[in-house]
């Protein structure tokens, strides 16, 4: 869509003249006509695939079988993406009702998205359906399957005027409006998958794609992407500590058998344009691929009458503390197997000693409603 003039002539000169018109402004409050507008042009300039669809979740290799070039181990990460594995997270295990690498669009709204325009101030998106809304800007996200490579599962973002960066965090996805049992939060999957005998990466995660620009009008690559907060599964309880990750910069090493990541779930994605994207497009929609896959996490606790009631999905570590002072230790997971757990504290509690719930991050307190009363604490004491 050549929306400014300085893109118009461009694209006259390049391409000769073009049927064009005017749009609605992006806002963060526009109405769902203006954005139905807006998404139905710009998927409408989308090039058709005919390239055939593979299954994300391939059946197990038959015993002693090596896995086809292209599908299993991971691949080598491009030298415009890297991975920064400083901030570790932890999170109970994968979505179980449907497979975990299921994830559509419509299902992965209210994560933080945050744009920074050329020499501007960094802008939290605001939701509507699954697009992202910001000021001169949106963030169309795929309504087919992430793996897939067709058009619908590409996600867009749509630009008014240029853009430096944008940051992803579907880890840190709004869950207060999920169904219990079914809160659910999202991870980037950059990795193989684990399939018979082989087993390169988290269990239920099947295959990943790191981030690939399917832009059409521009020389690749126009952006370099950073995946962060490793997410590690601790399915079963406990903590299970792993350190087989290795950090792969941007455009270092050199060698692909070196940029072969030891791990495939990022709770973060960076993405940046140098130069910023827009004065280097004749069309300043870019479009990429970014895998994703669903996890779940606890959101309510509520203690009532010596009974303590998790509602949600994963584990909850509890932490005792003297409060006649001292350093707080873990002493037991609870893992919340389906919607919701109960248990009796009186048998498990000391007198003289606090109690809190720890969320799967191991630093997030879970607040618990006290006796159902709108009223938060974030531990107990006997």
């Amino acid at each position: 869509m050549k929306k400014t003039s300085l893109l118009l002539a461009i694209g006259a000169l390049l391409y000769g003249t073009a049927s064009v018109y005017a749009l609605p402004k992006i806002t963060p409050d526009m109405s769902d006509a203006d954005i139905l507008e807006i998404v139905n042009q710009v998927l409408s300039e989308i090039p058709s695939s005919d390239i055939p669809e593979e299954p994300e979740n391939a059946p197990a290799l038959p015993p002693n079988a090596e896995p086809p070039d292209g599908l299993d181990p991971a691949q080598a990460l491009p030298l415009n993406v890297g991975l920064d594995n400083t901030d570790i997270l932890y999170r109970p295990k994968m979505c179980p009702d449907t497979n975990s690498f299921q994830v559509n669009g419509n299902t992965m709204p209210e994560f933080p998205v945050e744009v920074t325009p050329q020499g501007g101030t960094p802008e939290l998106g605001v939701w509507n359906g699954n697009v992202v809304l910001g000021t001169d800007w949106m963030l169309i996200l795929p309504s087919n399957d992430t793996w897939n490579t067709g058009p619908l599962s590409q996600w867009i973002l749509h630009a008014d005027v240029p853009i430096e960066k944008v940051l992803l965090k579907p880890i840190e996805r709004n869950t207060m409006l999920d169904p219990v049992g079914h809160k659910t939060v999202y991870t980037f999957d950059v990795g193989g998958k684990q399939r018979g005998s082989f087993n390169e990466h988290t269990k239920g995660a099947a295959r990943g794609r790191f981030i690939k620009q399917t832009t059409p009008t521009a020389p690749p690559p126009i952006f370099t992407a950073i995946y962060s907060n490793p997410v590690f599964i601790t399915a079963g309880g406990g903590l299970h500590f792993n350190n087989d990750t290795n950090a792969i910069g941007i455009n270092n090493p050199q060698n692909p058998a070196d940029r072969v990541p030891s791990h495939d779930l990022y709770g973060t994605l960076e993405i940046n344009f140098d130069p910023a994207v827009g004065d280097i497009l004749i069309d300043p929609d870019f479009a990429f691929l970014a895998d994703t896959d669903c996890i779940l996490s606890v959101e309510e606790a509520i203690y009532s009458g010596d009974q303590l009631t998790l509602r949600g999905n994963g584990l909850v570590y509890v932490m005792e503390t003297n409060a006649a002072g001292g350093e707080p230790s873990f002493i037991y997971t609870l893992a919340v197997d389906r919607d919701e757990l109960t248990v009796g504290v009186s048998d498990n509690v000391r007198a003289g000693y606090c109690y809190s719930l720890v969320k799967e991050d191991l630093t997030t307190i879970l607040p618990i409603n006290i006796d159902g009363v709108e009223k938060l604490k974030d531990e107990i004491c006997f």
